[in-house]
């Protein structure tokens, strides 16, 4: 593999906060020992161990604060044998700053209309565009640009693009923080005149006044203003450092964009703008604390061609096969004056024209005098271009994205639409967290539905976890549910970190945290004003636990204890009678029922009771943990344990550790929670689950802890069986329109679900979990690998990988006969465990040396 050496995970990091350790890690497993240096801009040692052991492959090193940034380089010196090998690597630490106040540049914007009123939203205006102009004697030896653009921005400098990353600022409550990017500009800069220019588009920070589900209008929750800009250049020559900062000198213009707005689409127009200049003016700008960016960006990830394209009545049909999350782009004929409207589906009606019913998020809320909308109509995800000059017009999304498998075009006046649009293509659009998997068996139904449910997964990140593509919102029960298979899966230890933060950003003045994060006002079955139901405010401790116990993050999440320790005393604080009502459950079952427009999940008291437990189950661990309390908490949440053990016993069981009315959620629930143990309920649950013909109607919550719960008791047949099924309700009929993409119910043979879900929704994609664990059987562990293989399952092999901290661990397993090879590769320095698979015996392990890696052979033969 290749030899590596990151900080703080990235190998050249242009933000190093030294109010924390500064993480070097390197990759190497051929090496005898290490030493590590840092060097300063003087080149001065300023760190420097030796005899670093060849079993070692990270270093925390503590570096002093200073106000200004300043570059070091990391030298990591190798020794293998009478060999010397040198790795470099440079960061560089970030300009100090807590507070907007603290800073020389100002938030910046375009003069329009500064008390527009809400309704006149949708009324024409062009988007802001602000530049400044500089003169440099000679390049300097580095520059670097600290900024941020609300809603978005895109960076240029000279004329070219800064970066390749779309929809370009951190969500969040830019009320409590603001994620600032670093860009080093040295490349961009020339000799004499240079010019830096920032497009701005309305994002988060300035969403329209639409109603999502009909009723939310979340421009009434978030923390929204006028699209503003701030940043500071550093020009650094020899130790000189030379500042410009965004003011009210900088330049301001009108770009192309009429209207932008995520959940809608784009305007966008190639009339110049008569007005020569605006005027650029400071303000407030939100009031949250700089830090700087340290997720993942969002980017293009892929570029895919239509698979079909039929001309109709209504315009020019373009099929991509699948569904994408992402941007359209096409290319209009230079002679072609006139209007293009694209309107995007996810499927199409039985007449075959675009059924937009999956992807409408809400209605308009007030009157769109561009389109004439009224304010119940709703809001099909729409592009207009409007194109006046004989020239060749290149379209792209930019400030936005949709959820489609089909576009539709139309022109006015009308026309041959193929003879004046080309190019066409679509890019899939997300957070740029990687893949550490590889995964590939003998039945290609299995590998489509992995590959499925990680597109599905991928689809509904944009620097957060959203739950579908119509709705678009961070849900706290989503995330739960997949928590999992998306750290099985993706590196995404860095997003769980700021998603946690999201969330207690938002939290209620009364402790309570919301539903989702951002806070949108959704707030259905939660115990007071803005919290969420208690399975969704169950996030907050699981991302807590996650980021301690699986990456070691305790003095991140040690940062949050008032946070942490203000929602547990908020729980406390309900009688139990009150609060273990407020919840809606084991949400999204097949077996849900609706009355009078309420959704009922399948014993929805009972698994509500049960998930006000499991939050203070998970308090006590971070109570044991010493994250959170002291002895106080310690014996209070005890007590609190104790007696809500009792009181659920006491209203909800049936004898011999049934709860309920006995449904598949009730006794994942009790299981889950230690209300039942598992070796009595889970052959009952097996039982069940076969006499309704292998269905798991669970829930997001009971699916997720089912994949987990059975297959550590080895019914991997049972997961296989439910994953595999043909028939309505199961995955297969998911999949059968070919669309490329999970949906948010499964389809039944009476299609009853409760209501239109989205076809673009990752909250059953939790199976990933098995795939990883026990179907491939591999799991990263602070020791080392464990191998557990699902050989009881009827697949004839499984390969794939994982890319670990130890470096790259391929696994591959085959059956022939009555016997099954399993093959592993693993750096020669990490531990591995292989667990002893029931019904088989090993028979044989060959352990071979290769240079930097171990090869280990076992031969089992099946004994049942």
């Amino acid at each position: 593999m290749k030899e590596t050496v990151t900080i703080n995970g990235k190998t050249k990091p242009l933000t190093v906060d030294l109010n924390d350790p500064v993480l070097i890690e390197w990759s190497m497993t051929n090496h005898q020992g290490y030493r590590l240096q840092l060097f300063n801009e003087q080149q001065q040692a300023v760190y420097d161990v030796s005899n670093i052991a060849a079993s070692e492959n990270k270093m925390a090193v503590h570096l002093p604060q200073h106000p200004q940034r300043k570059k070091y380089q990391v030298k990591l010196t190798a020794r293998a044998g009478n060999d010397v090998t040198v790795y470099s690597s440079v960061f560089f630490t970030i300009e100090k700053r807590e507070q907007p106040k603290e800073t020389m540049g100002k938030w910046i914007t375009r003069l329009d209309d500064p008390i527009k009123k809400e309704r006149f939203y949708f009324s024409e205006e062009k988007n802001s565009c602000l530049s400044r102009s500089f003169t440099l004697e000679k390049c300097p030896s580095y520059a670097m640009i600290d900024c941020c653009g609300l809603g978005f921005y895109r960076l240029s400098v000279n004329g070219k693009t800064v970066s390749d990353v779309y929809l370009n600022s951190d969500v969040t409550n830019y009320d409590r923080v603001v994620y600032y990017d670093t860009y080093e500009l040295t490349d961009f800069l020339q000799e004499g005149d240079n010019r830096i220019e920032v497009e701005l588009a309305n994002g988060w920070y300035n969403p329209a006044p639409i109603e999502i589900l009909g009723r939310y209008n979340i421009r009434k929750q978030l923390a929204i203003g006028k699209p503003c800009f701030w940043g500071e250049l550093q020009l650094n020559d020899g130790g000189e450092n030379r500042y410009i900062y965004s003011d009210n000198q900088w330049q301001s213009s009108f770009g192309p964009y009429l209207q932008n707005n995520l959940y809608i689409g784009e305007i966008v127009t190639d009339v110049p703008d008569p007005r020569p200049e605006g005027k650029t003016v400071q303000i407030a700008g939100p009031a949250g604390r700089f830090k700087p960016s340290f997720i993942p960006k969002i980017k293009r990830t892929q570029s895919i061609v239509p698979q079909k394209m039929t001309e109709t009545a209504a315009g020019l049909l373009i099929d991509f096969g699948q569904i994408i999350s992402g941007q359209f782009a096409c290319t209009l004929e230079k002679d072609f004056i006139g209007q293009i409207r694209i309107s995007y589906a996810e499927t199409l009606d039985e007449k075959g024209t675009p059924d937009y019913t999956s992807t409408i998020s809400g209605t308009y809320g007030i009157y769109d005098p561009y389109e004439g909308k009224q304010p119940d109509d709703p809001i099909v995800q729409r592009d207009i271009i409007e194109k006046t000059a004989a020239r060749t017009f290149v379209f792209e999304n930019r400030y936005t994205y949709h959820s489609f498998r089909y576009a539709l075009i139309e022109t006015k006046p009308a026309n041959k639409l193929q003879a004046i649009v080309g190019a066409i293509k679509a890019y899939r659009l997300h957070t740029d967290v990687k893949s550490l998997l590889t995964l590939e068996t003998s039945d290609p139904f299995l590998n489509q539905l992995w590959a499925v449910g990680q597109a599905t997964r991928l689809n509904n990140i944009h620097s957060y976890f959203e739950d579908c593509t119509r709705e678009r919102f961070g849900y706290g029960g989503d995330i739960v549910a997949l928590l999992p298979t998306q750290m099985a899966d993706l590196a995404i230890a860095p997003l769980l970190e700021k998603v946690l933060w999201d969330f207690t950003n938002d939290q209620r003045p009364d402790g309570a945290m919301t539903a989702t994060a951002p806070f949108v006002g959704i707030m259905t079955n939660g115990p007071s004003n803005g919290g969420g139901a208690l399975g969704w405010q169950l996030v907050v401790p699981e991302l807590a636990l996650a980021l301690v116990k699986t990456y070691g993050k305790q003095a991140a999440v040690a940062k949050l204890r008032p946070q942490l320790e203000r929602h547990l005393n908020y729980l406390l604080a309900f009688d139990f009678d009150y609060i273990a009502q407020c919840c809606l459950g084991d949400w999204g079952a097949i077996d849900e029922t609706q009355q009078n427009g309420v959704i009922t999940s399948p014993d929805q008291s009972f698994c509500s009771a049960c998930m006000y437990l499991l939050l203070l189950q998970r308090y006590q661990e971070l109570i044991d943990l010493r994250i959170i309390g002291n002895e106080d908490y310690c014996q209070r949440v005890t007590a609190a344990i104790q007696y809500t053990t009792q009181q659920i016993k006491q209203q909800f069981s049936k004898g011999n550790e049934q709860y309920g009315a006995g449904t598949l959620s009730s006794m994942i629930f009790a299981m889950k929670t230690g209300l039942s143990e598992k070796k009595q309920i889970l052959p009952k649950l097996v039982q069940r689950i076969k006499q309704q013909e292998g269905i798991f109607s669970f829930g997001i919550f009971g699916m997720a802890w089912s994949y987990q719960l059975l297959a550590e008791a080895g019914y991997n047949d049972i997961i296989f069986d439910w994953l595999t099924r043909k028939s309505a309700p199961s995955y297969a009929a998911m999949l059968a329109s070919g669309n490329g993409t999970l949906m948010e119910h499964f389809p039944t043979p009476q299609h009853s679900a409760t209501y239109e879900g989205s076809l673009n929704h990752a909250m059953f994609a939790s199976y990933g979990y098995w795939f990883v664990r026990h179907l491939l059987g591999i799991q990263m562990t602070s020791a080392g690998i464990l191998i557990q293989p699902a050989f009881d399952v009827p697949v004839a092999h499984v390969k794939g990988s994982l890319q670990s901290t130890f470096g790259l661990v391929t696994l591959s397993w085959e059956k022939t006969d009555r016997t099954v090879r399993l093959t592993v590769e693993l750096p020669r320095t990490c531990g591995y465990e292989i667990s002893q698979m029931k019904g088989f015996r090993k028979v044989s392990e060959k352990i071979e040396d290769e240079g930097s890696q171990k090869k280990v052979t076992c031969i089992y033969t099946i004994t049942s």
